[in-house]
């Protein structure tokens, strides 16, 4: 979702020269405050009128909506919304801590990506979370989020459900998030995935304190329900991946098809969890003329397969071929386009000289 502008420039560039690619939806840069920490795809803003120009220029280099982050103090939550609707983007993406759900949702905040906030917004000690709790960091953030999963209030959750069918919130669970974060070995998918960037995994994971992974697998085991509440009360959802080669088991396509599977274990049906990326974003982007169900007249954007995802939707991985824009891709000429790694293991890795790890250099950097 969000992207360094220069990434932007230059998918565009190469999709205009002929590149294969999908259709490009992006939120540019990244609009956060709190301490910068180099992330080249992130604005860390200061100010209210900082926040408004850098709307600004992610409308101006063609932004389709303007993305958020976490620690985006509220007083420059609200100026990018009111700056993001003169120019009619809606705003999205991590619902900042300062901000509660309710109050996002009833501003026009449009997609909250991986649940982040639903568990306090939806928790009887709501109050006390927001007036106490230290959620100055992720760490203090999870913990509140874990703590409010344990006091779920039926009646403000069906509240604020309803608010955001009126409003036309999307919620984005990325239950696969943390699900991959919590793994402590590489993906034996992830031969697709170049030699550099799984060793870069490797030391990632090496260097995780086994109580973040604790941390991650208790965040995890909440998320489900979380989806089944919203997919009971009839909230529609989007799916998401949170690909990115930044951070460790996030294997771009394997991450969708993921996602799908944990979509239907949390209580979606097949074609539930398949409308999360088919006819619901077609709908979240207004475009539902032209995508989002297979139709004489609409865009020919299209997977074929060749078992049924209804009867399981694990099938979505029997691709026989890919349909992009009405040009078609057969199974062989996709298995060419691609080249392919061996996959390492992390007791394979050798130790590395001190200074030459990833928190020397920062080659990965766990902003999503």
């Amino acid at each position: 979702m969000g992207a360094a502008l220069t990434n932007v420039d230059l998918w565009k560039t190469s999709i205009q020269a002929g590149m294969p690619a999908p259709r490009l939806v992006y939120a540019g840069s990244t609009l956060d405050g709190g301490p910068a920490d180099e992330a080249p795809h992130m604005f860390y803003l200061k100010t209210e009128q900082q926040a408004r120009d850098a709307v600004r220029l992610n409308v101006a280099k063609g932004a389709d909506h303007i993305k958020v982050y976490s620690w985006l103090p509220r007083p420059l939550f609200l100026a990018v919304m009111d700056e993001a609707q003169k120019y009619g983007l809606p705003v999205v993406g991590h619902l900042p801590v300062e901000v509660r759900a309710s109050e996002a949702a009833r501003l026009g905040f449009k997609s909250i990506e991986h649940l982040h906030g639903l568990f306090i917004a939806t928790s009887s000690i709501e109050n006390d979370i927001f007036k106490n709790a230290d959620m100055s960091d992720l760490l203090g953030y999870s913990l509140a989020e874990i703590k409010a999963s344990k006091s779920y209030d039926s009646g403000k959750a069906n509240k604020l459900f309803r608010i955001f069918k009126e409003k036309g919130v999307w919620p984005v669970p990325t239950i696969v998030t943390y699900l991959n974060s919590a793994k402590t070995e590489i993906d034996p998918r992830s031969k697709y995935v170049p030699t550099v960037v799984q060793k870069q995994w490797a030391e990632l994971i090496r260097a995780i304190p086994p109580e973040q992974t604790e941390l991650m697998k208790a965040i995890n085991s909440t998320t489900p329900g979380m989806v089944k509440k919203l997919n009971d009360a009839g909230v529609p959802m989007l799916a998401g991946t949170d690909s990115s080669f930044e951070m460790t088991n996030f294997i771009y396509g394997v991450s969708l098809h993921d996602e799908l599977e944990l979509l239907v274990k949390s209580g979606l049906t097949p074609l539930q969890a398949l409308q999360t990326a088919t006819l619901n974003p077609a709908r979240y982007l207004e475009r539902e003329q032209e995508l989002g169900t297979v139709e004489k007249g609409k865009l020919a954007d299209l997977v074929l397969l060749n078992k049924n995802p209804l009867e399981d939707i694990r099938n979505t991985t029997s691709i026989s071929a890919v349909v992009l824009d009405g040009k078609l891709l057969e199974k062989q000429t996709l298995d060419q386009a691609v080249k392919t790694y061996p996959v390492i293991k992390v007791a394979d890795m050798k130790d590395e000289p001190e200074g030459s790890g990833p928190s020397a250099n920062k080659p990965i950097v766990h902003n999503h």
